[in-house]
């Protein structure tokens, strides 16, 4: 679950990379209490920004021309308007954050600066510590990628497996998109002969790709 400043911040139609490293930087503990305020934006709500902004109205920040072009990716994408927009695929780019309260703007550029790069989330508008993307024209930036799909039968249902998240010791297993934490995951291993995953992110993870059994 990524955290935002209220429920009409949109991040669910962030592209599923960009999702995965924005929920990986706010789940970091050095990001406690900075939320998106934010995120995906339809062409109508950027035409909005962009008109308030040209007409001069009180509230309205600069925005981009929701009408330009951007230019096209080195995969294929055609960019238009603002990387916050949702693109000819779906999905949007990027993402604006609130700081914490108590942090001043430059400890704010710092720390995103710093957290950001280390799971691929770049400042990419010069002034905008807030604003991040984890691509541009060139591709994605060096980072977090997503965990590998599980192999799965000619049924396309996964063998049954184990994942372990390797920084908290969790651990699931999962089957047909299915998961059941375990409650005594030296005991399972112990017995367990099947396959087993690790990855230090398994946790962020978890929720949104299996439907969780208690």
């Amino acid at each position: 679950m990524i955290p935002t400043t209220s429920d009409r911040v949109n991040v669910d139609d962030l592209d599923p990379l960009t999702k995965y490293r924005v929920s990986l930087l706010l789940a970091d503990p050095e990001m406690a209490g900075y939320r998106v305020v934010s995120g995906v934006r339809t062409q109508a709500q950027q035409i909005d920004l962009y008109s308030g902004w040209k007409s001069r109205l009180p509230g309205f920040n600069p925005a981009a021309d929701p009408y330009r072009t951007i230019g096209t990716s080195s995969d294929g994408i055609t960019f238009k308007g603002s990387y916050h927009m949702q693109q000819s695929d779906g999905y949007g780019y990027a993402v604006d954050l609130r700081r914490k309260f108590g942090h001043s703007k430059a400890r704010a550029d710092a720390l995103t600066a710093r957290v950001g790069s280390k799971y691929g989330l770049i400042q990419t508008v010069p002034g905008e510590w807030w604003h991040l993307q984890a691509r541009n024209m060139s591709g994605y930036f060096a980072g977090s990628q997503l965990p590998a799909p599980l192999e799965t039968k000619n049924d396309e249902r996964p063998d049954m497996e184990t994942l372990i998240d390797t920084e908290t010791n969790d651990g699931w297993v999962v089957a047909g998109n299915r998961a059941r934490k375990l409650s005594d995951v030296p005991g399972w291993l112990a017995s367990w002969s099947g396959p087993t995953r690790g990855s230090k992110n398994m946790r962020h993870v978890i929720g949104d790709l299996y439907d969780v059994v208690d």
